[in-house]
């Protein structure tokens, strides 16, 4: 039954956020959302966090999302708001994040005459979201707002624009809402599929796991990790997704990247397999070496999205269903079933040392300058086992994907590449799971993308320990030249500030370290800090990947 009240548009706009669940709305103030701002100071259901630009607010919304799941909120004003806030949906969009961005556009009594900071928001936002729609009508704004909501998290998770214009936003009217929405379950899949695709697996003799991203998303990481162990798969996490799956089980053979950060026992098995059980997989760029891997490999496919079965290779067995309810149909099959067996891959019997070799730090490490796995493994000691670390983009995550151990949900990447991604999402992480302990790692060309969130960090009391892994230059684009060009750097070298003293200034924890000794009574004294900390880590210029 639904729920009527007289509101204003701004009032019905807040009223829906809170029915659907919804606890922070990441946003910075301009002219056409002041309404919302106002409706948001007469309640206390939803707390407003403001940011210091748009794109750390669509961020901060991402983490907020992932470590939370449920649905991620970030405001804009027309214009550049919008504008500065679409990379961050970009990333989104590419990562199957369930963000909605509210975006205040001018009022309807001047649209489509240029007004000022006019644009078509609905154009620019549709490449980048799942559904973009604007409220014409106050009475609508419940109907529409909470659809997007609902719609954000339906199948595949992906971003959701609601544009709301200024007149909209001010007039009166009766408001009909929802109630809240219930739990909605994927489909299931149907037994027959889920037979073939035991019997593909069973008659593999080189068979494979590649856990993707609906995996983490669904929960279903730890049945995932039983189906593994029951039938000896081996299995692969997808490019920049590590999350997927514990990386300490025995059956864990690394994350396939694009790049030298994959130890070459992954790519190996990659390489090899027969067979490949995909699940909540994409098949990206860098999951399969530019689309080298896995095209000559019986496929079973799942994933809750049907466009994503074929798109790039065509399965033998095709489940469009929800990730976890088929992983845990599998399970019971491969049980039913007593098999397959584990004995009949002799492949995998040296495997799992030579990865634990491959993706261990190896030293002795010099003292300076510092080599960038042993920030990793120092990094392994100090903080904790299930801490959440959050990472930017850039040529330093590389080590990180090939020497550190994840636990199942222990990583958040930029799925679409973006860099400014790391410190904002770490932040709106913590504010979904603040009993966890989050790290974000970031490059120093990422890291001062964003650096002026560290003053929401400091404003909202956010306590999140950021590393910034300094070699004083863009990693991966002088990596490409130098593979590439003939080792000609142009434009990848930086003149960096003092990342610590730069902290310090916002009011955080700074220090930075030059020498390996330095580094772990440092994090440790960032750690035990009761607010946001930061260390910069000078390491070798000459280690961009591993």
């Amino acid at each position: 039954m639904s729920m009527e009240r007289v509101l204003s548009g701004a009032e019905a706009a807040v009223v829906a956020l809170a029915t659907e669940g919804v606890g922070y709305v990441f946003s910075l103030p301009g002219t056409t959302v002041l309404p919302v701002y106002d409706a948001l100071q007469a309640q206390s259901a939803l707390r407003l966090v403001v940011t210091r630009h748009e794109q750390g607010a669509a961020h901060m919304a991402e983490g907020y999302a992932r470590a939370g799941h449920r649905p991620g909120v970030c405001m804009a004003s027309r214009g550049p708001g919008a504008a500065n806030m679409a990379l961050g949906m970009h990333n989104a969009y590419a990562a199957s994040s369930p963000v909605v961005a509210l975006v205040g556009s001018v009022s309807t009594d001047i649209a489509t005459r240029d007004a000022f900071e006019e644009m078509d928001l609905l154009t620019f936002y549709r490449p980048v979201t799942k559904w973009a729609v604007e409220v014409q009508r106050p009475d609508r704004v419940p109907e529409l707002l909470q659809r997007g909501l609902r719609l954000s998290m339906l199948g595949r998770p992906r971003p959701v624009l609601v544009a709301l214009p200024q007149d909209v936003q001010q007039q009166k009217a009766t408001m009909q809402f929802l109630p809240a929405a219930p739990q909605v379950r994927g489909p299931r899949p149907h037994p027959d599929d889920i037979a073939r695709a035991v019997e593909v697996l069973a008659g593999a003799k080189r068979p494979l796991i590649l856990a993707g991203g609906g995996v983490a998303w669904s929960g279903a990481a730890g049945r995932l990790a039983e189906l593994s162990a029951a039938t000896g798969i081996p299995v692969i996490a997808t490019h920049s997704r590590p999350e997927n799956f514990p990386n300490d089980h025995p059956l864990y053979r690394g994350s396939i990247t694009g790049s030298s950060g994959a130890a070459p026992t992954t790519v190996a098995v990659a390489a090899e397999a027969d067979a490949v059980l995909a699940v909540g997989c994409r098949f990206s760029e860098f999951t399969t070496r530019r689309y080298t891997l896995f095209r000559n490999s019986r496929l079973v496919h799942i994933d809750i999205d049907a466009a994503e079965l074929g798109k790039v290779y065509t399965p033998e067995v095709a489940i469009v269903a929800d990730v976890a309810a088929s992983v845990e149909a599998l399970l019971g099959a491969v049980r039913k079933r007593g098999g397959p067996s584990s004995s009949d891959w002799d492949w995998e019997v040296d495997r799992e040392q030579t990865y634990r070799r491959e993706s261990t730090p190896a030293g002795p490490f010099p003292e300076t300058p510092i080599h960038p796995a042993h920030l990793v493994a120092v990094t392994r000691e100090v903080i904790d086992r299930d801490a959440l670390i959050v990472s930017d983009a850039g040529s330093f995550r590389t080590w990180f994907d090939r020497y550190y151990r994840f636990p199942a949900g222990g990583f958040m990447g930029p799925g679409g590449g973006s860099m400014g991604f790391g410190l904002p999402a770490a932040l709106g992480a913590k504010l979904a799971r603040p009993e966890r302990q989050v790290v974000c790692i970031a490059g120093d060309g990422g890291a001062l993308m964003v650096i002026q969130e560290l003053a929401t960090a400091v404003q909202y009391d956010l306590r999140v320990l950021l590393v910034v892994i300094n070699n004083d230059c863009y990693g991966n684009v002088k990596n490409h030249q130098r593979k590439s060009y003939g080792g000609r750097y142009i434009g990848v070298d930086l003149q960096n500030p003092d990342f610590a003293a730069l902290a310090r200034s916002f009011g955080a924890f700074g220090e930075r370290v030059t020498k390996a000794s330095g580094m772990k009574p440092a994090l440790l004294r960032a750690l035990a800090h009761k607010g946001p900390a930061v260390v910069e880590v000078a390491v070798d210029r000459e280690k961009i990947q591993p």
